[in-house]
């Protein structure tokens, strides 16, 4: 069963799955969006990446699933040959075949599981797919696993910040002085967990 959540974002629900699907391109980049939040705060999952050959295409359409001690599990889905280095064009890198490859193998691998995904393929960091057809491949893979597809903004960690910013702007202004501190110290917690790692 496929069930769609708008506008959350994935990673402060990792805990909450068997498994979490990442999109992955072929030359083991995870540079933003949720694959960049998941190589900051789960180093041994860009490990697992960079240890695979660079820019084998024979990997294109396959997964790895990448497991570390009492961590969640992750698995990456090879659906980017070609990265985009102006994410000012909106030129669709996404695979498509190869897309619907790794979720039919997921579908057997994880038969009778509860995992998630951000929608795979429609960010500008996995291939700016087109979002109707990616949710249709979805509907049509999953028939034996339960999965939720988190529909939301990636951004880069710049992003992230001047969000954050703006949000600490606004209650600085309105907030009493104890809750304007105690998120920023949220926040700097979520945007630097990990960065050592990097």
């Amino acid at each position: 069963m496929v069930n769609i959540i708008s506008n959350e974002d994935l990673i402060d629900h990792i805990s909450e799955y068997d498994a979490i699907l990442v999109g992955a391109n072929i030359y083991a980049h995870m540079n933003g969006g949720f694959a960049f939040d998941v190589k900051r705060q789960y180093p041994y999952v860009h490990e697992a990446n960079i240890n695979t050959r660079y820019g084998d295409i024979t990997r294109m359409g396959t997964i790895l699933e990448v497991t570390h001690d009492n961590n969640p599990t992750f698995c990456l889905c090879y659906i980017v040959e070609h990265i985009s280095t102006r994410p000012d064009i909106k030129k669709t890198n996404l695979d498509y075949e190869s897309l619907e490859k790794c979720l039919n193998l997921i579908n057997i691998l994880y038969k009778g599981k509860h995992i998630a995904s951000p929608l795979l393929g429609a960010s500008q960091f996995d291939g700016n797919g087109d979002k109707e057809k990616i949710i249709q491949i979805f509907k049509s893979a999953f028939k034996d696993v339960d999965i939720d597809i988190y529909d939301y903004e990636q951004d880069t960690i710049c992003q992230k910040w001047r969000k954050a910013y703006k949000i600490g702007a606004k209650l600085k202004k309105t907030a009493s002085k104890k809750e304007y501190e105690q998120y920023i110290i949220k926040s700097k917690q979520k945007l630097t967990k990990g960065e050592s790692n990097t």
